[in-house]
């Protein structure tokens, strides 16, 4: 029979109560934390020509955007939020009125993780990515019509 150091059992039961969280939702609670520090770009979006527009709030970290926070024209209570790493989406998340109505989590395989509603998006899966993926694009256009640099004066 073997024993178990003392000095061991103290870091063992504190581990023991630890839960380890998904990267994804690590990095999920990191953006949200350091909103306020992150340099926000508000624009429009319209999907189709004649179509609404839809204000958004994107936040980026220096060139790199962390999320698309879309709020529709329409009045409608529903906004979603699109989270990006590493230019793709890895988290979506729709609200009615500051509550979760759709979730999901795209792991780094590009399997949906923690659903809600259980089985969600199904079908509405490549309609996210696509809309995504557009305001991605519309949110970093706007950002680079805002830089401002400096000129350099020859000496």
């Amino acid at each position: 029979m073997s024993r178990v150091p003392l000095f061991v059992i103290p870091v063992l039961l504190l581990c023991a109560g630890c839960e380890r969280k998904p990267a994804t939702e690590g990095l999920l609670l990191s953006i949200e934390a350091n909103l306020k520090s992150l340099r926000q770009v508000p624009g429009r979006f319209q999907a189709a020509p004649r179509g609404p527009e839809s204000p958004f709030t994107a936040y980026f970290q220096q060139s790199n955007i962390q999320l698309v926070d879309e709020q529709p024209e329409d009045g409608s209570p529903l906004h979603q939020r699109y989270y990006f790493h590493e230019g793709g989406l890895f988290y979506y998340r729709e609200l009615k009125d500051n509550r979760v109505q759709r979730q999901f989590v795209i792991d780094k395989d590009g399997n949906v993780k923690n659903a809600i509603p259980n089985g969600f998006p199904g079908g509405d899966l490549g309609r996210i990515e696509t809309r995504a993926a557009a305001l991605k694009d519309a949110a970093i256009s706007r950002a680079g019509q805002m830089f401002v640099f400096p000129l350099m004066r020859n000496r």
